[in-house]
Order: C-alpha cells, then sequence, then structure tokens
C-alpha cells in the first residue's frame, strides 16, 4: 500500500494517476470526498480528512510501504511555520507508529538554509524533523519555482498586461519547473524506492526569466504583457491587498530578499532530474481562450501523452459518446488505457488541427513501442508508426462525441509482420 497526502492536488494527483497506472495498491488522502470520488472510481482507498489532524495520518500510514507527504500552502494562515511545523511533527509520529520503509518529501530547493528563506525555511525544518525518525529512507524532492505560480497573476496579465515580479530581478533565468513532473519524480521514488535516504533536486527543461514569462503570455493573449517589478518595501501591502495574511506576506517579502542574496539555489546534493514540461504549455494551458481546437489539444497533449486522466471530466461531457459506442468521460479514458496498455511509450504529435465554430478535425501521427499486448497481438517489441484523423464535436467547451479514420490494415500488418 501506497499513502497519498494531497492526492488531488496538483502534483498528488499525478503521483495516484501514477501509482495506480503501475497496479500499485493506493491510499489517496483527500478532504473533500467528491473530488476523491474519481480516484476511488479507478480504485484507490479513500481517507477523508486534513492533514493537520494526526489521527488521521496515523491511520493513512498503517501498513504503508511508502508514502508520498506534502505540507498544503495556507495563504491565510497566522502563522505559516507553526502551523507547518504542526503538520509535520504529525508525519513524524505517524512514521514511527507505522514503520513506513520509504516516504518521499515535498521540499523546496534552498532547504539547506536554515534561515532567510521565507517559506522555505518549512522545507530546511521538515528535512531536519523527518530524517530523524527512524526506519523510514527519504526522498527528499526539492523543487525550485512553481511553473503554475505565474497564473496566480492571470488577471493582471490579462487585464492590465502586467506580470508582477517580487523584489526584481525579472531578467534573471531561473529555475522553473511544472507541478506534473514534480508528480512523476516522486511516483517513479515510490515505484523503485532507494536504498538509502537521497535528495533530488529537480528542473525544469530550461532556466527561464519571469521577461521571457511575459513574452510568452503576450502571444497567448494576444497583447503587450510587462514584468513588472514590485519593490521591496511594497512586497506585503500588494500582497496583504489581495487577502493574504501579514505573516505570510512578511515571509514572502524575506523569501525575495534570500532570493536576491542567492539563498535560493541548488546545493549540489544527491541527483538531478529535468523535467519535460515547458513554460509555453502551463501558460497556454492557464492562459489561453477555453475554444475548442485548444480543447482538442489538451486530450492529445495531457491526457494521452501525459497519462493526465484525471481532466477527463473536465475536457469530456457527461454524455461523451465515444468512437466504439462508449459513454461519459472514462470511455475514452479506457480506450488510452488500452493503447498505453499496448505501447507505454506511446506520444501522439498533431500534424493539422482544423476548428470550425464547435466542431474540430485532427490529422495526427504516434509511435510507441509494442511492449504489452494489443487486442490479440502479443507484444513484439518494435517500434510502431501510425497515422490518422480524429473528429470532435464539442458543447460548451467539452466533447460530447468523437469518431477516428486510419488505415487499420496497415496498423495490423505491423503488428503481425
Amino acid at each position: 500500500m501506497l499513502t497519498v497526502f494531497g492526492a488531488t492536488g496538483n502534483t498528488g494527483s499525478v503521483v495516484v494517476e501514477r501509482l495506480l497506472a503501475a497496479g500499485a495498491k493506493v491510499r489517496a488522502v483527500v478532504r473533500d470526498r467528491d473530488k476523491g470520488a474519481a480516484l476511488a472510481a479507478k480504485g484507490a482507498e479513500l481517507v477523508v480528512g486534513d492533514v493537520t489532524d494526526a489521527a488521521l495520518v496515523a491511520r493513512a500510514l498503517e501498513g504503508a510501504e511508502g508514502a508520498y507527504l506534502i505540507v498544503p500552502p495556507d495563504l491565510q494562515a497566522r502563522d505559516l511555520l507553526a502551523k507547518s511545523r504542526s503538520i509535520v511533527a504529525g508525519y513524524v509520529e505517524g512514521l514511527r507508529r507505522a514503520k513506513v520503509p520509504h516516504a518521499v518529501f515535498l521540499s523546496s530547493v534552498g532547504a539547506q538554509h536554515e534561515a532567510g528563506t521565507g517559506p522555505t525555511r518549512l522545507s530546511h525544518q521538515a528535512e531536519v524533523a523527518l530524517r530523524a525518525v527512524g526506519g523510514t529512507r527519504f526522498t527528499f524532492v526539492r523543487a525550485p519555482f512553481f511553473m503554475e505560480n505565474l497564473l496566480a497573476s492571470a488577471h493582471p496579465m490579462r487585464s492590465d498586461g502586467v506580470l508582477p515580479v517580487l523584489g526584481g530581478g525579472e531578467s534573471f533565468a531561473m529555475p522553473m519547473v511544472a507541478a506534473h513532473d514534480l508528480g512523476d519524480v516522486a511516483a517513479d521514488a515510490l515505484l523503485a524506492p532507494p536504498s538509502a535516504t537521497e535528495i533530488v533536486e529537480v528542473r525544469g527543461p530550461r532556466d527561464r526569466s519571469f521577461v521571457e514569462a511575459a513574452a510568452i503570455a503576450s502571444e497567448i493573449l494576444g497583447r503587450e504583457v510587462t514584468a513588472r517589478v514590485v519593490p521591496i518595501d511594497a512586497i506585503v501591502p500588494a500582497l496583504t491587498s489581495t487577502g493574504m495574511s501579514e505573516n505570510v506576506a512578511s515571509l514572502f517579502r524575506e523569501l525575495s530578499e534570500g532570493a536576491a542574496r542567492g539563498l535560493l539555489a541548488y546545493e549540489g546534493a544527491g541527483r538531478t532530474v529535468r523535467g519535460r514540461v515547458t513554460l509555453e504549455e502551463v501558460l497556454r494551458r492557464g492562459l489561453a481562450p477555453s475554444d475548442a481546437s485548444s480543447v482538442v489539444r489538451r486530450v492529445f497533449d495531457e491526457v494521452v501523452n501525459q497519462r493526465r486522466t484525471e481532466l477527463l471530466p473536465e475536457l469530456f461531457a457527461a454524455d461523451y459518446e465515444g468512437p466504439q459506442g462508449g459513454r461519459g468521460p472514462a470511455s475514452f479514458g479506457a480506450l488510452v488505457d488500452t493503447l498505453r496498455g499496448g505501447f507505454p511509450d506511446i506520444q501522439y504529435v498533431l500534424d493539422e488541427v482544423i476548428a470550425q465554430g464547435d466542431r474540430v478535425a485532427v490529422r495526427w501521427s504516434w509511435s510507441g513501442t509494442h511492449r504489452g499486448t494489443f487486442r490479440t497481438f502479443a507484444p513484439t517489441g518494435r517500434t510502431i508508426t501510425h497515422r490518422g484523423m480524429s473528429f470532435f464535436e464539442l458543447r460548451g467547451g467539452r466533447i460530447t462525441r468523437s469518431w477516428t479514420e486510419l488505415d487499420r490494415q496497415a496498423f495490423a500488418e505491423q503488428l503481425s509482420a
């Protein structure tokens, strides 16, 4: 059994999907039973409650062979570090009681520093506390700036053409990573635990600046977006005006000052992993208008290529009719599972997308290694390529019907030759 805290969150949802796809038994800890319903339908055992409840944490860890631990952000906390330490204390006690052999903790770049890093101080304190748990090996996944954090400024980018940058450094290329890549790193560690406690320093495909992010947003939104510095002394008033507590806002000021001093740098300990999701993908997903073609692109890019089947209810209507008579979003998910069962590394490329109102036509190609049984065809180990066209009808931004035209005989010949 593998326990995942924050199972419906940005990283936790990826971890759960990966573990379930690998055939692992998963216990998903969620705050909202309704939000966890899709995971339960896929076979996850649900534990409903909050990580601030130490007794619930202990129950969730009972019998677990591994666990994914996070400290969820609380931007309204009166004392964020104290609340976070309490959550970590609950993890420590639960791990000791249950004698969990391995756990992954979502930490931060700069966790090697005890002070001067704002909310990142929690990562330092957590790593110290967790390392003291006897009998448990840890994978500390140290994350840099989340690309998704830029989407908190979606409104000023759309309405005013402004991307706020706290404290300066807008032209400096810094490490950024997508939440999906962090989830993949965590899932990999849970599926293949290390022999000893390790640090994994994660980076995105390449370092990016806020000026570059603004340029990407400009292209997506069709208007100029400029990276504008919020001076150090204006950070707390600016953040509290959005509803953030003064305590948390002050920590973000400290974070900006620490970044300027070079404290948010990689330690060089452990191993380094680079993610695959680009800043362009994250910003386009968060900023682009939800037109029919963008919905269909997300199906191929995220649901199929990135295995993000948790997005199915968002992209497909409840009364969706599939190409083989299947009904509902889950029927499309079943098609994806069948494809990935035969070709685990399958990747689609969209060669042409044509949209007319709520109808979309896609000319695509894919390649993948035939490593599993696909329908009646036993694994051949060959790299298979295939081309075809798919057609989609949408209503209210969700897909209601799809069908595909392809050369089935040519496909079968590749598998049987």
